[in-house]
């Protein structure tokens, strides 16, 4: 179905405040360009404009990769305003694609098309490409003399001051300079604007005297071109706005000049007439009006206090400095120039901690804030500037240092982009080294800051450490975040359930090889559990909160505490309950088994009764089937021990279960290699029958002597680990469990597990089947008695 423009517009915009935020969204801006890039790189430039990066980006990438007609790429530049940062990258893309296919080649419009490439690439920070293009206009020019041979030479000068060439750079403004004469050309607006370059150029070069003498030209012929527009109703605000930076460099090079008392008023007409033009044209000339404000702050300095004028203009130009200074640094930042940015950055960091302490908190927000988009190209900054953000981060954190107790977190906020900094250009020891440091400084700074802000700052250290694989550190460092987290925890902040949930879930994980966290800690994960609410991201919530109760069981088993691993798992159910959501339920069932065993290792029945009562109401699927099956075969075996009512209760409670397809065809997973005879044996139980049928004391102690020969025949002919060998142990087990020879059918189960880790590997099925089985026999030998002997002790 057609799509009009503003439907594509709408789509566009929603995309890129999507991808503000999400990094990873911006595949979906490509794809949506590349279904009709012909119709939707008009949207996309205007979406651009007004709702800003990354949407540049990837239309950026858009227009390489695909072959749009002539036409529409010259529709397409002719709709990107001048002098745009957004869109200067977008601007460039297009005009080399239109200068490859040799549009107007051999004209002078083929040589404007490439002097403003060459500016173009310049704003953007590719001077080495701005540099060719450039030389290569001027060339094409010298062909075509006129008004853009003087445009050319204005920006090969221009490339000439970046690369630091400034005698190169004054030679070729000279040139210009004299083309004028060469060429007759007295149009007061080309003249003013070659002038200017002129005096730029020589500022630049450090020769103040000689650049206040061309900007007195510059001036000059800049207030005829006022004059001109004005009778030839030509463009009168282009002409103020030439006013406007001739009179900011005139008043650049008197103070340069050391004649800062003169520079006052050009300063003011420069502040005045280019915050005028950026108001009107206000995507382009924000930089201008910013050095225009600079400039005016230095002329100020030497200004006389007792002039009520000078009072005045030094309010309003301190009001706008601090804005002026951070937008030199971005714009600094985004070509790339390093020196001039270290530079505005050092005056920034000294202008707003001379304002106070707000306003230096400002601007460590400021810089924070900036560094992280260079860092993470999101939020409006087309291009990875890793270097660049390693000024403004470092500005961050010395501006930091000069706040007070009130305005900590903001220090911290500083120190912690400063680990994240380094952690990213980490290439060896020293780098690590220095990413730990900066997030050790957090913490100390946080330390007696609130909780929250603690809690963060440790989050960030263990991060650091678990990347440097110092995963004991970073435990600790995690526990430590997840302690000043809960002190202050309230369930109904969204924000805090999200954190709290994937913290301590990672908390677990790190942790692990050491025991898992410790009391405290376990307590408030399960409580994290019975306090969860609705969210609007359950399902990662939801993840997380299960690996959590999960994880608690298992620790709290692993432990032998039977009542925190029973309030684990009826958190983990009631969590199941609560929300319907199924991966809650499975980890429910799952754990239930490990849940009872532990119980019955504690000698804590009752609980273990709590476990198989809670997954045998969870009915639905074959792994909910065979997990009851388990739990009630544990049950039944302590039972035929202990109270045969009960086991023969349970036999028909859970026959279902016990006597399922799916329980059966797991019996041999599970150690039991005789479903025939598991099945007699249940029926004995349930019509109440204390033996098993022919297994009389004296069967059972033939058997027994039969299987230890067994045993001792395939471990001479196949050996230990042999699977004959195994099975054969495991069954002699058995038969010494029924006799009431606990001990030594403990000592051979020990063995075939041994041989199974050997065999098929510690984490087979098989094997944690016989880890699980010898867990369940109890330590200690029974009484030699009958109703021992008819015991079935599989999982």
């Amino acid at each position: 179905m057609p799509f009009t423009e503003q439907q594509a517009v709408h789509a566009l915009t929603v995309l890129t405040r999507l991808a503000q935020r999400e990094q990873d969204v911006g595949r979906w801006i490509v794809d949506a360009l590349l279904r009709d890039p012909a119709r939707l790189v008009g949207p996309a430039i205007r979406v651009a404009v007004e709702t800003g990066q990354p949407m540049g980006v990837h239309l950026d990438r858009v227009l390489r990769e695909t072959d749009l007609p002539t036409e529409v790429l010259v529709a397409a530049r002719a709709s990107i305003p001048p002098h745009t940062t957004v869109l200067g990258s977008t601007d460039a893309v297009i005009t080399r694609i239109l200068l490859d296919r040799g549009v107007g080649a051999g004209t002078p419009e083929h040589v404007g098309l490439a002097v403003q490439h060459a500016e173009r690439l310049l704003e953007t920070g590719d001077l080495a490409r701005a540099s060719e293009v450039a030389a290569t206009a001027v060339e094409a020019a010298r062909l075509h003399p006129g008004l853009h041979l003087l445009e050319a030479l204005r920006v090969r000068s221009a490339c000439h001051t970046a690369s630091g060439e400034h005698l190169a750079a004054i030679r070729t403004a000279q040139t210009a300079v004299h083309a004028l004469a060469e060429l007759g050309i007295r149009s007061p607006g080309v003249v003013a604007t070659t002038w200017h370059t002129l005096g730029m150029r020589l500022l630049n070069a450090g020769r103040a005297g000689p650049a206040a003498a061309a900007s007195d030209r510059a001036e000059i012929h800049a207030r005829l071109a006022i004059d001109s527009a004005a009778a030839e109703r030509g463009d009168i605000g282009g002409a103020y706005h030439l006013l406007g930076l001739v009179s900011l460099g005139r008043a650049q090079a008197l103070i340069d000049a050391d004649r800062p008392e003169e520079a006052l008023d050009p300063a003011m007409r420069a502040v005045t007439i280019i915050r005028e033009h950026a108001v009107q044209s206000p995507d382009g000339h924000g930089v201008e009006h910013a050095q225009a404000i600079l400039t005016a702050a230095r002329a100020l300095e030497a200004a006389d206090e007792r002039d009520p004028l000078v009072a005045a203009a030094r309010g309003a130009v301190g009001e706008a400095l601090p804005a002026a200074v951070l937008e030199l640094c971005r714009d600094r930042g985004r070509r790339g120039d390093l020196n001039g940015l270290r530079v505005y950055a050092t005056f920034a960091v000294n202008i707003f901690t001379k304002i106070g302490g707000k306003a230096a908190a400002v601007l460590v927000d400021t810089f924070v804030d900036l560094g992280l988009a260079w860092l993470d190209n999101v939020g409006g900054e087309p291009v990875e500037r890793v270097d660049a953000a390693t000024v403004v981060i470092e500005a961050a954190v010395a501006a930091g240092r000069t706040l007070d107790d009130n305005e900590r977190l903001v220090f911290q906020r500083a120190l912690m982009a400063r680990g994240r900094l380094h952690e990213r250009l980490a290439d060896g020891p020293d780098t690590e080294a220095e990413a730990e440091a900066a997030a050790r400084e957090a913490v100390r700074v946080a330390q007696d800051g609130p909780l929250l802000a603690r809690a963060v700052a440790a989050n960030s250290l263990s991060n650091r450490l678990a990347n440097a694989g110092r995963i004991g550190a970073a435990a600790r460092a995690e526990a430590d975040a997840v302690r000043d987290l809960a002190a202050v925890y309230r369930p109904d902040r969204a924000d805090q359930v999200f954190v709290a949930a994937a913290w301590t879930r990672r908390l677990f994980a790190l942790a692990e090889p050491g025991g898992g966290p410790d009391a405290d800690l376990l307590g408030f994960a399960v409580s994290l559990l019975t306090s969860y609410r609705p969210h609007r991201a359950a399902d990662t919530v939801l993840g997380n909160l299960t690996a959590i109760g999960f994880e608690a069981v298992m620790v709290y088993v692993r432990r032998g505490d039977a009542e925190g691993a029973a309030r684990a798992h009826r958190a983990l159910s009631a969590l199941a309950d609560a929300t319907g959501d199924e991966g809650v339920r499975r980890a429910r069932v799952l754990v239930a088994f490990s849940a009872l065993c532990g119980h019955l290792r504690a000698g804590r029945v009752d609980l273990a009764v709590e476990a198989h009562d809670d997954v045998a109401c969870v009915r639905s699927g074959d792994e909910q089937v065979v997990q009851w099956a388990k739990c009630a075969n544990a049950l039944i075996n302590v039972y035929v021990d202990t109270n045969f009512a009960c086991a023969q209760e349970l036999a028909m409670r859970a026959g279902p279960a016990l006597r399922s397809p799916q329980y059966l065809a797991a019996l041999p997973s599970l150690g039991e290699n005789d479903p025939s005879g598991y099945l007699a044996w249940l029926d004995e139980i349930v019509a109440g029958h204390g033996v098993i049928p022919g297994a009389d004391r004296a069967t059972l102690e033939a058997l027994e002597a039969d299987y230890r020969a067994t045993v001792a025949r395939r471990r001479r002919d196949f050996g230990e680990d042999h699977e004959a060998t195994l099975a054969t142990r495991v069954k002699h087990a058995q038969i010494l469990h029924w006799l009431g020879r606990t001990a030594e059918a403990r000592i051979e189960l020990g063995v075939a597990l041994e041989a199974s880790r050997n065999q098929r590997g510690p984490d087979h099925e098989q094997t944690r089947a016989l880890q699980e089985r010898l867990d369940a026999l109890p330590a200690e030998s029974g009484a030699e008695n009958l109703r021992q002997s008819n015991r079935r002790s599989h999982q």
